[in-house]
């Protein structure tokens, strides 16, 4: 069989004993803890006799796409528009889709995130509860067996009375909290409860310019 080695971007990886592992007789090279920071070239060099053989692969090495689509919410039986958002890591596409059906909206980047807007229409909730569900996903349909591909949430359209009611975070009753993403070019989380005049007030949140967060993330992978 003659000597086999491994190079990384041209360096030997027997010398990172922390990040890879030569296994199987050297026919086995295993990175330890893979993140997108370990995309390169990889190399496999065989020699029997004298004859040098090298087999080689550019790896890309996506980061996890982190899926945020919100929580589940229950809105008022009525005329109205309910703003959905969708983001995910910049490195895929992702897109809206109802009941697992076709898609909702075209492929869109997921650093940018995407929105569709989901009109209910009284006529359609006044016989009973009405419940809906919504599905972001990447759009790369070779991805779709992942368990991390997609993300579900829940719209349920009910008749029952509350004390607050808009778009966002749905109804609620006096004092009872809940959240919602941050908009825009935020991410994050953004907290309120109902108060007793029926509005949702906003108690707190920790949005952050998505751009600012990416740069983060990219900074911790590093690290």
């Amino acid at each position: 069989m003659g000597t086999i080695q491994w190079r990384v971007d041209g360096v030997d990886p027997f010398l990172n004993p922390v990040k890879y592992k030569i296994l199987n007789n050297n026919r086995t090279l295993k990175v330890i803890s893979a993140s997108a920071v370990d995309s390169g070239v990889y190399e496999c060099i065989t020699e029997n006799k004298s004859l040098r053989f090298i087999q080689w692969q550019r790896v890309a090495i996506l980061p996890y796409p982190n899926i945020q689509a919100g929580p589940d919410k229950v809105f008022r039986c009525e005329d109205l528009s309910i703003p959905l958002q969708c983001c995910a890591s910049s490195s895929y596409t992702i897109e809206w889709t109802k009941d697992s059906l076709s898609p909702l909206t075209p492929p869109g980047p997921g650093s940018g995130c995407i929105a569709y807007n989901y009109a209910v229409q009284k006529q359609d909730c006044e016989a009973g509860e009405k419940r809906v569900i919504f599905t972001c996903r990447l759009s790369e349909k070779s991805l779709s067996v992942l368990h991390y591909s997609s993300k579900n949430i829940s719209i349920t359209i009910t008749k029952k009375a509350f004390d607050c009611s808009d778009s966002s975070f749905g109804v609620g009753t006096a004092n009872q909290t809940a959240f919602r993403q941050c908009v825009g070019d935020e991410t994050g989380i953004e907290w309120a409860v109902c108060n007793k005049t029926g509005q949702w007030s906003i108690i707190s949140n920790n949005c952050t310019l998505r751009v600012i967060q990416n740069l983060a993330d990219r900074a911790e992978v590093i690290l």
